[in-house]
């Protein structure tokens, strides 16, 4: 949704920009359909997925991520309590022990990523941080408003099935299936001049990696595509690549402004 905000904020006042990445961006919401069938059985699973945290956490895991991920270990000592990982972790050598080093059990990407993602949706009052991947994790936590509307539609209806799709799904797709870039506003992001990027991950199945690059194509070069190996939560998968991409634009941008500036004190 971050990305749809800023496509919009670069279409309402271009000027304002310096520089713009989009990461898992599309130009509007009947582009997302399902390009594999993987995807459509993530799908479907969502009608039949338990309503338990731990069903809807590994659910959510799926989409998140790559299996290649989340089968890495990580190591005992980076895992804070509950599952999470740490931001940093020390290792400390003690001289002789080289040799005989032990090593702590380790936990898969999946099993701590899972009992993070537990205890974030068993939070009492889940507000929503200003940023990082707790704010990520927030906006797709189900909500005590959200639970409590589930309970109420499924109980006691013969269109439970319907009724869930309905609860768990209709308030996700508000507010993206109201996101449209017109043609118009295509022409005006290709009369700008900042650096614009967009990445995208190929393992993808919320936002395909195709609905980005058919809105690139649709800008006519006017952008940079970076493609990675990757799932939806591009920016903790693939963390290094995605940092320094921003900051090359940042750079950039930085520069042009400044550029900008000298010329126009010159011209006075």
């Amino acid at each position: 949704m971050g990305s749809m905000i800023a496509t919009r904020l670069a279409v309402v006042t271009p000027d304002m920009v310096d520089s713009l990445t989009l990461i898992a961006t599309c130009r509007r919401f009947v582009d997302l359909w399902p390009r594999s069938f993987k995807s459509v059985s993530l799908f479907l699973n969502m009608f039949l997925s338990p309503l338990d945290a731990e069903g809807r956490a590994l659910l959510d895991l799926k989409c998140h991520f790559t299996q290649d991920y989340l089968e890495e270990e990580v190591p005992a000592g980076e895992v804070r309590g509950g599952g999470e990982l740490s931001s940093h972790s020390v290792s400390v050598d003690v001289l002789g022990a080289d040799d005989e080093r032990t090593s702590a059990p380790a936990l898969t990407r999946r099993e701590s990523l899972k009992q993070e993602y537990m205890r974030k949706a068993s939070i009492k009052h889940n507000h929503q941080p200003d940023h990082g991947f707790k704010g990520q994790m927030n906006a797709v936590s189900p909500t005590r408003f959200g639970e409590r509307l589930r309970l109420r539609l499924l109980t006691g209806s013969p269109l439970s099935l319907f009724k869930r799709f309905v609860s768990l799904h209709l308030f996700d797709f508000a507010q993206c299936r109201c996101h449209f870039v017109s043609r118009e506003e295509i022409d005006t992001l290709r009369k700008t001049t900042f650096p614009f990027l967009m990445i995208h991950g190929t393992e993808d199945y919320i936002i395909p990696w195709q609905a980005g690059q058919k809105f690139f194509l649709m800008l006519k070069n006017r952008s940079k595509f970076m493609l990675l190996h990757g799932a939806h939560f591009l920016s903790r998968e693939r963390a290094g690549e995605v940092v320094n991409a921003i900051l090359q634009q940042i750079f950039e941008g930085w520069i042009k402004k400044t550029e900008e500036t000298r010329i126009a004190q010159g011209a006075k």
